[in-house]
């Protein structure tokens, strides 16, 4: 019984561990939605935006993100770097170091090319900002007008989403 316990105390040990720090880039997609074709990044784009984290989903983020981090609901790396440019329409904060925004695009280059959007499209962009010394007063807010650079992922939770790499890939337009 001991060893049972201590081997459980382990394994939550290591996956507070590996929560602590949000991470930039995972690809692994083992359960969850399957990316779908982006040969039309316009198409693949959700025409509204994702339901905002709940404050449930925000508070357990150093869980689940540990599940995403394994291929649970993970992210699949598309292979292609963007830059979108528009409007925060909503932001969360969660315990998993990520800093949810939910942008209204404006413009957007795929692999350094123009992406004809057909309004409205939206993209989420998750920003570690721990693993990215983003300060706080650097931040997004919703209402903000960014622009993100960053890798496209899909999000075995059926959505695209851009992960930026740098600090400096996040930027509040004035």
């Amino acid at each position: 019984m001991l060893r049972v316990a201590s081997c459980a105390l382990l394994g939550l040990g290591l996956i507070v561990l590996e929560a602590c720090g949000c991470v930039t880039h995972s690809d692994r997609l083992w359960l969850g939605h399957r990316p779908g074709d982006i040969t039309d990044l316009n198409a693949a784009l959700s025409p509204t935006a994702n339901d905002k984290p709940g404050p449930l989903a925000r508070e357990f983020g150093i869980v689940t993100t540990v599940g995403k981090r394994i291929g649970i609901l993970g992210w699949r790396d598309m292979k292609t770097s963007v830059t979108v440019a528009g409007r925060v329409e909503q932001a969360a904060y969660s315990t998993d170091h990520f800093l949810t925004l939910d942008v209204r695009l404006r413009e957007m280059t795929a692999n350094g090319q123009p992406v004809a959007l057909t309004p409205p499209r939206y993209l989420r962009a998750e920003v570690c900002v721990t693993r990215l010394g983003l300060p706080q007063a650097k931040w997004p807010k919703t209402g903000d007008s960014v622009r993100i650079t960053g890798l496209l992922m899909w999000d075995g939770d059926g959505f695209l989403e851009v992960h930026p790499q740098r600090a400096e890939d996040v930027t509040v337009e004035r």
